[in-house]
């Protein structure tokens, strides 16, 4: 019986996702900006262990039980990031249940943005 518990409470899980995406660039001045915010961002889920992507947009974690922590470590670095709180339009985390969770909001609202 705990056996077929295990199972279906494994297929109710899915992978760690975080999405990022961008408000979009007036200038082309701006867009460079934006590619370099970009890269660095990218640089930072690598140092933290995440390196999948899905589309341009949506970084997913290793299924493991490392997940949060590395998703941790990215929030950290990002939450108080003035130059990327003000380019970024939707930062959600989404964890291995489906439920998701705003960052952008509630970490612009912290720095006055």
């Amino acid at each position: 019986m705990v056996s077929f518990l295990n199972s279906i409470d494994d297929e109710k899980k899915a992978v760690m996702k975080m999405e990022i995406r961008y408000k979009k660039a007036e200038s082309e001045r701006e867009q460079r900006s934006l590619n370099n915010l970009i890269k660095v961002v990218d640089g930072i889920f690598r140092d933290c262990g995440i390196s999948k992507k899905e589309g341009n947009h949506v970084y997913i974690g290793n299924g493991d039980e490392h997940d949060y922590a590395r998703f941790g470590m990215v929030y950290e670095a990002l939450n108080g990031w003035i130059a990327f709180l003000k380019r970024v339009e939707i930062w959600n985390f989404h964890n291995e249940y489906g439920e998701s969770e705003d960052f952008a909001t509630s970490c612009k609202e912290k720095v006055g943005i």
